[in-house]
């Protein structure tokens, strides 16, 4: 049963992310935080795994690219999202360029670029 409920709420992340991209894409962008959002909010539902924090690195890196447009890399919301993505890239022990590389996604590497840079200027904590 649990993996049942696991399998489904990771399908169901896979395609909010997904509809997130393509909300991006279309320049929906308030769209795209919907459904980004709420695969973040679907991934809290599950327990605390590796595969939990490496789905959740993926969607909060593409979040932070639709944030940072409107509002700039130094809106605390923004650091907030790298904050979060850069403990997770902590919890994992990978690279903090690992899962954009994996992915071959340039939208997701710039964002990972932006990440390692806010990571050295941002102390541990916030």
């Amino acid at each position: 049963m649990l993996i049942a409920i696991w399998d489904n709420t990771t399908k169901a992340v896979n395609y909010r992310h997904r509809a997130g991209h393509q909300a991006v894409e279309r320049s929906a962008y308030a769209e795209a935080v919907s459904h980004l959002t709420t695969a973040i909010d679907l991934l809290t539902t599950l327990p605390e795994t590796r595969e939990r924090s490496q789905q959740e690195l993926v969607v909060q890196m593409t979040l932070g690219s639709v944030r940072i447009a409107p509002r700039g890399g130094g809106a605390p919301e923004v650091e907030r999202l790298y904050i979060r993505a850069r403990e997770l890239c902590e919890q994992v022990g990978e690279q903090l360029l690992s899962p954009a590389q994996r992915l071959q996604d340039p939208d997701l590497l710039l964002e990972a670029h932006h990440l390692w840079q806010q990571g050295k200027r941002t102390p541990k904590g916030g």
